[in-house]
Order: structure tokens, then C-alpha cells, then sequence
């Protein structure tokens, strides 16, 4: 059984069996009135898959969150039992 997804970030289809979970964060310097400055971290990506120009030596290069994924339909597999 393989549940598909559409990813609204990238624009595609995504098998659930691709997803990967990954901690994809961007340290942004913030200065406001009160602070010098002082870095912040920002989550950008929780899952990662990899796309059809993904280098061989890279786990995934496609990223996005949970809520970037809208479920479309399960699909079943056809194996015939031996």
C-alpha cells in the first residue's frame, strides 16, 4: 500500500515511501531596537525526498513541511502471493 500526496511547495507528486524526515533550519540575524542583534533560528523543512536530478551521494534535495502535503489516494499494490 503507497499513500500519494501532493507537495503544494514543489509542485508534485510525492509516494509516501520517498518522504524522509529531515531538520532543514536558516539562522537569520535579527536586530530590533531593544538588541544589538542576535541570531535566530528559522525551521524551514521537516521531509525531504529526492527528485529526478538529485545527485546519487544526496539523501534528498526537495524540501517541505507537513502542511505543504495534501493526500490524494492510496495505492494499492498487485502482488500476486506464490
Amino acid at each position: 500500500m503507497e499513500v500519494v500526496f501532493y507537495d503544494r511547495r514543489n509542485k508534485r507528486e510525492v509516494k509516501s515511501s520517498e518522504l524522509r524526515p529531515i531538520n532543514l533550519v536558516e539562522m537569520r540575524l535579527v536586530v530590533d531596537e531593544k538588541h544589538l542583534g542576535y541570531l535566530k533560528e528559522y525551521k524551514l523543512g521537516t521531509l525531504g525526498y529526492k527528485s529526478d536530478k538529485c545527485p546519487e551521494h544526496c539523501s534528498w534535495d526537495m524540501w517541505l513541511t507537513e502542511s505543504d502535503l495534501v493526500f490524494l489516494r492510496v495505492e494499492y499494490s498487485t502482488r500476486e502471493e506464490r
